[in-house]
């Protein structure tokens, strides 16, 4: 388990499983309930998220231009 991003309050994960090889991207926040967790399973290795992290916000053109490319 890796931490790619920790603000406070809100901590960004990467998790790898050696055994399946499989990968989790978890962000992890505290507030007046307590403690809440939201993950995706990823194929992405800890180098992917660093990059598409710093990468900046994805554009609307951005999605048109790979919609029309797998159209």
């Amino acid at each position: 388990m890796k931490v790619i991003e920790n603000t406070g309050e809100t901590a960004l994960v990467h998790s790898h499983c050696p055994r399946c090889q499989g990968a989790v991207l978890s962000l992890l926040y505290t507030d007046f309930l307590g403690v809440t967790m939201m993950a995706v399973i990823t194929d992405m290795n800890y180098d992917d998220t660093i990059r598409i992290k710093d990468s900046g916000m994805v554009k609307e053109d951005d999605v048109l231009e790979v919609y029309k490319k797998i159209d």
